[in-house]
């Protein structure tokens, strides 16, 4: 069951599609709904949002509030016991798109983490953050909070916040040197709705960060490149970011072939030949075994040889692994984490096959009540 709480002019609407009595009485307003997908930016990682389409009611929900108001706050949720079962899918902002004499239709946002990091030329500085200066102006003065010297070039760890001078425009840039634990913490709670980092499935040798951040840019971004150039994911739930080694079980489970639907899809990607990053204007490498792939290039988070080529060595063995797709049912409570290990039998080859998946993306088809999910594993002859 879809039910839907919408808040119009501050007063909650509990609404579905076909009507339920439960603890509330859900009523028949919404007329249709586009499957929301969670799935994380590229195949080696980075943060998962949850990418929506619209939602559309019928317009008798809104008899008392016409026009329809431009924008109202919205959680969704899906059970298929009782209400007190049901299971937080979204919660975000529904915005107006369009209405009729017979319909209206909201698109759906979810949380926008606004909080940026940015190079600084003026303004104070926070304590115990690494900086570089990138561009040293004369007569600037950083030695009082730091500097060990005023040149383009040093790094330093601040002392203070405010420096003896920096009316010249110095530019300073935040530098990170240290684990993907520490640097991803420090950068997701700089973010106000995000309190705690989980890094429980994180790398147990947590890989060092060692970069430096040249211009503005979204804190969530900047972690979500990190985490993926580390072959990590993230994903938020409640005011919790969680760290998911790409390479680990997030949680496992093992289906029989009566608890997903149809046959599983094993799917091929066009494969990588080669991937490459450039630091300080050296170019590294990582060759696959298929020469006639494509090349592609990723952002390097770190500036030693060792550890950028370990790092590429993860990214391509990721994106050139088997993935697969299926389908299995809407359980509320049981949903499927990102970076859960979920084993299927399919005994209806030509041979039988026993693989796994990891899950990376996950369709909600609220309509049929099922949960498409897809990932890279491996495929293997029983």
């Amino acid at each position: 069951m879809l039910l839907v709480e919408i808040t119009i002019n501050a007063v909650v609407n509990r609404v579905s599609v076909e009507g339920h009595a439960l603890t509330y009485n859900w009523t028949p307003r919404i007329i249709g709904f586009d499957a929301p997908t969670l799935c994380i930016p590229s195949d080696h990682g980075g943060y998962a949002s949850m990418q929506f389409g619209s939602i559309t009611f019928n317009p008798t929900l809104f008899a008392s509030d016409w026009p329809p108001p431009v924008s109202c706050a919205i959680s969704i949720y899906y059970t298929d016991t009782t209400e007190a079962a049901k299971e937080l899918v979204f919660a975000g902002t529904a915005h107006l798109s369009a209405f009729t004499r017979a319909s209206v239709t909201y698109k759906l946002f979810g949380p926008s983490y606004d909080e940026t990091w940015a190079t600084k030329g003026v303004g104070p500085l926070v304590v115990n953050q690494i900086y570089e200066i990138t561009n040293y102006v004369s007569d600037d003065d950083f030695t009082n909070v730091g500097a060990s010297s005023n040149a383009t070039g040093v790094i330093f760890t601040a002392t203070g916040t405010t420096p003896t001078k920096w009316t010249n425009f110095s530019v300073l840039s935040p530098r990170w040197n240290g684990t993907l634990n520490a640097t991803l913490t420090a950068i997701l709670t700089a973010i106000p709705e995000i309190t705690t980092v989980d890094t429980t499935y994180a790398r147990a040798s947590s890989p060092n960060v060692l970069w430096t951040l040249t211009s503005e840019r979204l804190a969530i971004n900047v972690a979500s490149d990190i985490a993926a150039f580390f072959s990590h994911l993230i994903y938020v739930v409640g005011a919790t970011a969680y760290l998911v080694d790409m390479k680990l079980d997030n949680g496992s489970r093992t289906l029989t072939e009566y608890q997903y639907f149809a046959a599983p899809t094993y799917q091929y990607k066009a494969p990588y030949a080669m991937i490459t990053c450039s630091s300080d204007s050296v170019i590294y490498n990582k060759k696959s075994s298929y020469p006639y792939g494509m090349t592609t290039s990723v952002e390097p988070f770190h500036e030693t040889q060792a550890n950028i080529e370990a790092a590429l060595t993860d990214i391509l063995a990721l994106e050139n692994a088997p993935r697969i797709s299926m389908d299995i049912p809407m359980i509320a409570g049981n949903f499927p984490a990102l970076g859960e290990k979920i084993t299927i039998p399919d005994t209806a080859h030509v041979a039988d096959l026993d693989s796994y998946i990891r899950v990376r993306k996950m369709q909600y088809d609220f309509v049929n009540t099922i949960i498409n999910i897809e990932g890279e594993g491996a495929i293997a002859k029983a």
